[in-house]
């Protein structure tokens, strides 16, 4: 399971470098959202109150997108340490892809083992 997960990891990461900065403090360009397997779906996915699901997390990367507010230089899913259970599949379409100049990009946070 752990192969999975880090494969889906890989397959949806964008080659890109990201400086950290909370969810809705975009100063450098970047919005990023938090999940955390300790975490919880009510909440707005800063690095203080992380969302739990990969789900939840590709909900709120929809909400950005549809206000305008997915950061000029791209928004960056963080994945904090530890095991995530997917009680249903992560689907992804293009609903969920970003652009060239702002790209949507799903990773492990710093080098911590997802």
């Amino acid at each position: 399971m752990k192969r999975k997960i880090t494969a889906l990891m890989l397959a949806l990461t964008t080659l890109t470098s990201v400086s950290a900065v909370n969810v809705s403090a975009a100063e450098n360009g970047y919005v990023e959202i938090f999940v955390s397997p300790a975490g919880s779906d009510d909440n707005p996915g800063t690095a203080d109150k992380p969302l739990k699901t990969a789900i939840a997390a590709r909900n709120k990367v929809r909400e950005l997108k549809k206000s305008g507010g997915l950061g000029e230089k791209g928004t960056v899913v963080n994945f904090r340490e530890g095991t995530y259970a997917f009680s249903e599949a992560l689907s992804l379409n293009e609903e969920d892809s970003g652009t060239e100049e702002s790209p949507i990009t799903y990773r492990a946070y710093l080098d911590e083992e997802v």
